[in-house]
């Protein structure tokens, strides 16, 4: 009888690591563009190419050795509002800890609360150094973009 439970357990495990890999490597998802295509679409576009978004900047730098630096700049910033909205679950959840038990009493639920009010607040530094520092990634991709579409071949 136990053999259904740990297969059932052995299962959920493996989609939640497949779901955890899709949603880090994007669905998998490969567009390939040929190298003229990406040279005209950079040309056509250079004048836009310094206002961009994070994903219109991932768009422009596929096939050009601007990909990497887009990516990053674009994961980053995609990073700053989820680790914002879980620093703030975990906020509100150790302030609803700390108000709904007697803390005094409970020395568990004490800490508990103290732990998520650090862990948020570990969140909230964690976002801000990452609008920091998603700006460099950005900046690169951009200046090997203007480098790429002056010297491509068409």
């Amino acid at each position: 009888m136990k053999r259904p439970a740990r297969t059932l357990a052995v299962v959920s495990i493996g989609a939640t690591l497949s779901t955890a890999s899709l949603s880090v490597g994007g669905c998998g998802e490969r567009y390939v563009r040929d190298p003229v295509s990406s040279c005209q679409l950079l040309q056509a576009n250079r004048g836009n190419i310094d206002r961009t978004s994070g994903s219109d900047l991932v768009f422009l730098s596929r096939d050009t050795p601007a990909i990497g630096d887009a990516l990053n700049a674009y994961r980053q910033r995609i990073t700053i509002p989820v680790l914002g909205g879980i620093g703030a679950g975990a906020l509100v959840a150790g302030f609803v800890n700390g108000f709904a038990t007697d803390p005094v009493t409970n020395p568990a639920a004490r800490t508990s609360a103290y732990v998520l009010g650090g862990g948020a607040m570990g969140l909230f530094a964690v976002a801000l150094l990452l609008a920091y520092t998603s700006r460099a990634p950005a900046e690169r991709a951009r200046h090997t973009l203007h480098w790429w579409a002056d010297r491509c071949q068409q």
